[in-house]
């Protein structure tokens, strides 16, 4: 399933690396307030026609083809060009994200980010890793002068984001945005930032990172230190040592 998965990601990355910098790389349109562009269709035609020839009755859930339904305990979670906006501005923070599910249990995740050749990868009790070498979440141990990743998650969220920035603002070294949570996520598993932050996330966005982070050694969580649902809802992932800092921080707002 891992290479079947990592062979999807590649596939969608070549497509991508295609478009990118290209007059043809024009947006076509929005879709619930997202940039839509003929790489994110294109690189979800190519990972799903290999995820799909392989495993024709597991359901999958991409962000642009939507939910398809094969009444299977196996969902595929697939983004398959998330950070469309950095990607259609000419800025390399993108990535493809592929996830496999049984019901609520993640099994393997693949994060590619194509531009850096960087390929992030996690099975179920076998750790995480990149590029062939193994990854640890940071080991910092206080909120203060920690290293954040955190994304709105949309427009109707951003006044609640203000407030968390505000909140962790006085007690972070720094806060980013990347663009893609995906890589916000693998920044977290491969200790690049201590903590990462979204509001109302969908499934398909971070299904792979939630499993990096894990298999690294972070936990996850919503804002009240809950197990986090599969559904768009709030989420913390962070190095597990802080966690309980940032849920008593932010769970109020």
């Amino acid at each position: 399933m891992l290479k079947t998965a990592i062979k999807a990601a590649e596939a969608g990355g070549k497509v991508i690396m295609s478009y990118f910098h290209t007059s043809e790389a024009n947006d076509l349109g929005t879709k619930k307030n997202s940039i839509v562009t003929r790489a994110d269709l294109e690189s979800e035609k190519a990972v799903l026609d290999i995820l799909m020839k392989k495993f024709p009755h597991h359901s999958i859930y991409s962000e642009e083809a939507g939910f398809i339904e094969r009444h299977s305990d196996f969902i595929w979670y697939v983004d398959p060009l998330d950070g469309t906006t950095n990607f259609s501005r000419g800025n390399p923070f993108f990535s493809i994200s592929i996830a496999l599910y049984e019901k609520d249990q993640p099994l393997m995740g693949v994060v590619f980010a194509p531009y850096m050749e960087e390929m992030f990868i996690a099975e179920k009790g076998e750790g995480a890793w990149l590029n062939g070498k193994r990854l640890k979440v940071s080991s910092r141990k206080e909120a203060k002068n920690m290293d954040v990743v955190m994304c709105e998650g949309n427009l109707r969220t951003l006044k609640r984001a203000s407030k968390i920035f505000q909140k962790l603002g006085p007690k972070s070294a720094d806060i980013r945005k990347l663009g893609s949570a995906a890589l916000e996520c693998a920044w977290v598993a491969s200790g690049r930032a201590d903590v990462y932050i979204t509001t109302q996330i969908n499934p398909y966005d971070v299904c792979a990172g939630i499993l990096l982070i894990q298999e690294a050694g972070g936990k996850i969580t919503d804002f009240k230190g809950q197990p986090w649902p599969m559904k768009t809802a709030d989420m913390i992932g962070s190095n597990g040592k802080i966690h309980d800092q940032i849920v008593k921080f932010i769970k109020n707002l």
